[in-house]
């Protein structure tokens, strides 16, 4: 089934993306903050830090963020972290109720100890802002080189749902100073994801702490 998907930001890992859900069959549409970017892009069908991976003739890019955020199944947000605040609140009057919308940024806001999706909802929640949108986040392990090529992968996608955070805020009531770790795990395969649940105060030094350790991937989901 063809999907109308719209990426805002144009790096390597957004073109990745972009290009690789272009030839699974789906209508992409690029859209970056930097007008000579997209000149570039969507004149030499190349990018720059990505060698040997050709840009469908088919993947359309847009100067205009207007443009890339109307009539889209699917929003992927690709922009670097510290520009997902500021691209938001560009994007918010033009994104609809309703809206998919997929943050593949990483990384925690340093003022407030949002993590990425928290920065999206934080912005769309303000005056204005469309409603029911469904925000969820794709992580890794990968890479935008080694998906640019076609090289087997994995990628996980987190849904934070109401019942998660009454849980966790429970959690987080009953023990302040204690991470609650869940894995998830089948006889023929160990946990690659550990999902915390912890007071916000503590989730960048949680963070610092334990980290990426033994190639188990840490998702930290911090409380108010």
């Amino acid at each position: 089934m063809k999907h109308k998907i719209g990426v805002l930001g144009a790096g390597t890992w957004g073109m990745a993306l972009a290009r690789m859900l272009t030839v699974s069959g789906n209508e992409v549409q690029v859209w970056s903050a930097l007008p000579a970017e997209v000149d570039s892009l969507s004149t030499t069908r190349v990018h720059p830090n990505l060698p040997g991976m050709k840009i469908p003739a088919e993947l359309q890019f847009t100067k205009s963020i207007e443009e890339v955020c109307t009539g889209k199944d699917v929003l992927l947000f690709a922009v670097p972290s510290v520009f997902v605040r500021s691209t938001t609140a560009k994007a918010r009057p033009y994104i609809p109720d309703g809206q998919i919308l997929v943050d593949v940024a990483k990384g925690m806001e340093p003022d407030t100890l949002y993590t990425m999706t928290e920065v999206i909802a934080d912005e769309l929640n303000r005056e204005g802002g469309p409603k029911g949108v469904k925000l969820v986040a794709l992580s890794g392990p990968t890479h935008a080189e080694e998906v640019a090529l076609d090289m087997p992968t994995t990628a996980k996608i987190w849904k934070i749902t109401l019942a998660m955070l009454l849980a966790a805020m429970t959690v987080a009531l009953m023990w302040p100073s204690t991470a609650v770790c869940a894995a998830c795990a089948t006889p023929h395969s160990r946990p690659r994801s550990l999902l915390f649940f912890l007071p916000r105060r503590a989730a960048g030094a949680a963070e610092r702490e334990v980290g990426f350790r033994r190639g188990v991937e840490l998702v930290l989901v911090a409380m108010h």
